[in-house]
């Protein structure tokens, strides 16, 4: 935001907010996928024995599998159980992939951030006293001098003021 001028702030405000909420959706709809692709191949190779109806139902979702599973009553046990280890390896992917992506992220932030070289740069190198003297020789504007002298010069009120034998206001 800093580089965007004043005037353009909002928009400039707008266009960051947007671009966070997309790739937020953006990036809950990509580890998603990776999500459920990663449990049903973990889980395919233990619903052979199940009809092909419930071998499709069971692979959608974990839910679905509990659901299959418990239909299938005492028999659905070990259907339960690979469905939950299923489930489990496949948040552990997407987790690592999360923080790897993350990381990666951190990386470039922290590699290309704007202004971290040119605050380092002006860091580094000092500033001539020769420009220093410059800028306090430099003139004031008359409109600055006038509302200083102004403010210098103005009465300012004493508590009391009001009362009789008192001195209404007094220089500064």
């Amino acid at each position: 935001m800093s580089v965007v001028p004043r005037e353009r702030a909002g928009a400039g405000s707008a266009l960051t907010n947007t671009a966070r909420q997309v790739s937020g959706a953006l990036g809950v709809a990509v580890l998603g996928s990776i999500l459920a692709q990663a449990y049903r191949s973990q889980l395919a190779p233990h619903l052979s024995a199940l009809p092909v109806p419930a071998r499709n139902a069971a692979t959608s979702s974990i839910t679905a599998s509990q659901a299959v599973a418990t239909k299938l009553g005492p028999a659905g046990r070990d259907l339960a159980a690979f469905a939950d280890t299923s489930f489990v390896h496949a948040m552990h992917l997407t987790t690592l992939i999360s923080a790897a992506i993350t990381l990666l992220g951190a990386l470039i932030v922290i590699r290309w951030m704007p202004g971290r070289a040119a605050a380092g740069a002006s860091a580094a190198r000092p500033v001539p006293a020769a420009a220093t003297r410059q800028a306090a020789e430099a003139p004031v504007p008359a409109v600055e001098l006038a509302s200083d002298l102004a403010l210098r010069t103005a009465p300012v009120a004493v508590d009391g003021a009001d009362e009789p034998g008192s001195p209404a206001a007094v220089e500064g």
